[in-house]
């Protein structure tokens, strides 16, 4: 087989692959996977809870339904994914597998104040040591036991009385906390002397504050559907709160238009946002990435413009790639593709795209020596893609194109500047897994046509 005809035998899907699709049976609000991956739940408006339970990833059993006295329409698993919380209709239920493994409500968490049949969160803290919960007009924080399954209800936040607390996000320390609605925008800080939170920052206006998210410096805020807000938090992160302190003050930094989410490449400062593009002309939407930046604090760019996919992007998520590289899912309800990210240059590249019908958005779990997975909900069509991890089915070939990022062998073959044998003494490629022969042949092509193999090379390989 050629060289050309090996690349184009390579499936597109080698990192996240489609394993298995299968019908939910009734209308989702809510979906998740359990932390360890073997199990995944939807919650329907029918008031009814599935448990779908794999040992391994691959093939699924389908548990009965359980008909609930509520609707849920949010789930968190702890962290161990020994149990599940279902939130909805101003109730907290708890469920936990038996010994069989089959999966029954246990009890109710009781306290905390809820004045909507809408949670809008649910949610571990940062530490793992607290649970949050909103309902309404306010904020419930539970303690978690040490045995980490009890709740004790520790604080009731209140929002604002006209406006529901549509979410909560904690910086990474978790000594910051961000509430957001309708109008409604406030900062807390956690005192070090009682533990309780303390409001230092309220911001007034007329947005639909949707998400916060933290960097480093800055916090993110999620306007609305059309904007993205970049704040500066002038205030570093504190372990502790005096009354010495100021409110924490927040500069515009940076708005975004047409964007329906953004969220900070892990580790950076930099912003990532979806975009789209209504293309009238010719009949679809495109959604883009934007990457932004910033050379000085007040000073914000657009570093990069990535061309999308077809559609809305309506699930973007970032990952770890093996070796510890960092990407970004993009979820269409046609296509997903996965970009990954070159902190070294500050861009991203796709290196896979997959096209699937009735998708939705992506949730992604990390599993103990056993990569990957990722559950795709439509709620439309009431269907669940799975998708496993499949890197660890790529050829040496693909692992020694990773290494290199293509560009450094390619650009030699290209300039002609040494001869094969050089260059692979130079690259050190010589490992017995016949790159050696195949990279002969990129030497015996005209620069189009190796200009165009790296091209394909940088789709189909991570």
């Amino acid at each position: 087989m050629s060289s050309k005809e090996e690349l184009q035998a390579h499936d597109q899907n080698s990192i996240l692959k489609l394993v298995t699709s299968f019908p939910s049976k009734h209308k989702i609000a809510a979906d998740g996977i359990s932390p360890d991956g073997n199990t995944i739940v939807t919650t329907g408006w029918d008031k009814t809870i599935r448990f779908f339970t794999s040992k391994t990833g691959t093939s699924w059993t389908a548990q009965k339904a359980i008909s609930a006295e509520h609707s849920f329409n949010k789930i968190a698993f702890s962290p161990d994914s020994k149990f599940m919380l279902a939130g909805g209709s101003q109730k907290l239920i708890k469920y936990q597998p038996d010994k069989e493994g089959v999966w029954s409500e246990t009890e109710e968490v009781k306290g905390g104040r809820y004045d909507s049949n809408i949670m809008y969160c649910l949610k571990y803290l940062p530490d793992q040591k607290g649970l949050c919960t909103s309902g309404g007009s306010y904020i419930n924080l539970f303690r978690v036991g040490n045995d980490g399954s009890s709740f004790t209800l520790e604080e009731e936040i209140l929002g604002d009385p006209d406006s529901q607390v549509t979410n909560v996000e904690f910086s990474p320390e978790g000594h910051t906390m961000v509430m957001c609605g309708y109008m409604l925008l406030k900062v807390f800080k956690r005192s070090s002397s009682d533990g309780k939170w303390k409001m230092v920052m309220k911001q007034d206006g007329h947005w639909d504050y949707k998400a916060a998210y933290f960097s480093n410096q800055f916090l993110l805020i999620n306007c609305d559907r059309e904007w993205q807000r970049i704040y500066d938090v002038s205030e570093k992160e504190k372990n502790t709160y005096s009354s010495q302190d100021n409110a924490v003050s927040l500069t515009e930094m940076l708005t975004i238009k047409d964007s329906n989410r953004a969220l900070f490449v892990p580790g950076t400062d930099l912003v990532l946002a979806a975009c789209r593009e209504d293309r009238k002309e010719k009949g679809f939407i495109r959604g883009d990435l934007l990457l932004f930046g910033h050379s000085a604090p007040k000073k914000w760019e657009k570093i990069q413009k990535l061309s999308g996919q077809k559609g809305f992007i309506d699930g973007m998520d970032f990952i770890t790639l093996k070796g510890k590289s960092t990407a970004v899912v993009t979820v269409t309800s046609t296509s997903m593709r996965i970009w990954r990210f070159f902190p070294d240059d500050r861009i991203f590249e796709c290196i896979m795209e997959s096209c699937h019908e009735n998708l939705g958005g992506m949730n992604l779990a990390r599993l103990p020596n056993r990569g990957l997975i990722g559950i795709s909900v439509s709620r439309r069509a009431q269907l669940i893609h799975v998708f496993k991890d499949n890197t660890n089915l790529l050829p040496k070939l693909g692992a020694i194109l990773t290494k290199l990022r293509l560009e450094e062998y390619l650009e030699v073959a290209e300039e002609k500047e040494a001869t094969t044998e050089k260059a692979m003494d130079t690259l050190s490629l010589d490992d017995g897994s016949g790159f050696k022969a195949w990279a002969v042949d990129i030497f015996k092509m005209k620069p189009g046509h190796i200009a165009r193999l790296k091209r394909a090379l940088q789709q189909f390989f991570i």
